[in-house]
């Protein structure tokens, strides 16, 4: 058993110095449009090699070390910071770990891999994102530049890793079929008053904006970043209220089974899109305003 998890990890880390090659030789068009591709030979070895975590231990090492005498600077951050994602991914799913407590780790690792590409390796190379706010005048208008990344960095890893996470547990499903059930907290709602300053948060910031004055710049940005936690919320209890609708409502074919997936789908997809996260966010300020919702969801 573990000579053959040794012979697969050989493979992967082949795989994996092959991906590196065609990055460089690309262009670095991989680690640009797909870098989550540089997790996925690891979450294959993490999740096959299940019982020899020793192994998987030394597949992660080679793979850094093919991405240390393969590529160039800004790669290892990017294919590193990835590559340790999918093993962190793999090893967890491996270990029957909480998916929410996994996706937060790689969340975070992937966040810090995200502002330093962005601050630290730009700077490095010349980019100097003071200089290019004569270009958008409209969005540094109503948001400084530091915060400016940090949001680009929080979207950035969200998407990240959220495709490392769903790369896994599509793994984890084939791999190891039926050792694996994914459920939603359903029990984890947003508290009722996110819903009520929702709007006053908006407002203030809004007042903020207007005002045009410099010594509160800091005010507007922490302002704002309340407004867009809050509204995260909102979308969060959305999507569950919905998703709770749907489950409420017993499946009696397949025909219906397919349509419950497919709204599932459009749920999710809105609700990761920006501008179509509003719709979601609407539901749940509904769900939280109505006497029916009061009972469930109280401070």
């Amino acid at each position: 058993m573990k000579i053959r998890s040794i012979v697969r990890a050989g493979m992967l880390c082949a795989v994996y110095g092959v991906f590196i090659v065609l990055n460089t030789v690309s262009g670095l068009w991989i680690e640009s449009v797909f870098p989550y591709l540089f997790a996925v030979p690891i979450l294959f070895a993490a999740l096959d090699g299940a019982d020899s975590p020793k192994v998987t231990l030394c597949a992660y090492l080679a793979m850094l070390i093919l991405t240390l005498l393969l590529s160039s600077f800004t790669t290892w951050l990017i294919a590193g910071g990835m590559l340790t994602s999918g093993y962190l991914t793999g090893r967890g799913l491996a270990r029957r770990q909480n998916v929410l407590l996994v996706f937060l780790v790689v969340f975070v690792l992937q966040f810090v891999v995200s502002f330093l590409s962005m601050s630290v390796l730009a700077s490095l190379f010349g980019f100097d994102l003071a200089a290019e706010t004569e270009m958008f005048p409209g969005v540094f208008s109503v948001i400084t530049p530091l915060t400016f990344v940090i949001a680009l960095a929080l979207f950035e890893s969200l998407l990240e890793s959220l495709a490392c996470i769903l790369l896994g547990v599509v793994m984890m499903l084939k791999i190891l079929p039926g050792s694996f059930h994914l459920s939603l907290p359903v029990n984890l709602h947003a508290p009722r008053w996110s819903a009520w300053i929702f709007l006053p948060l908006y407002l203030v910031w809004l007042y903020l904006v207007r005002s045009g004055s410099e010594n509160l710049s800091a005010l507007r940005d922490v302002v704002l970043c309340l407004w867009l936690a809050d509204l995260e919320l909102l979308v969060w209890e959305g999507y569950l209220d919905s998703f709770l609708k749907m489950n409420r409502k017993k499946a009696r074919s397949e025909q219906e089974k397919k349509k419950e997936h497919i709204w599932i789908f459009i749920l999710t997809f809105c609700a990761l899109l920006p501008g179509l996260n509003l719709i979601v966010a609407a539901i749940g300020f509904i769900a939280l305003v109505r006497p029916s919702s009061a009972k469930g969801n109280k401070d």
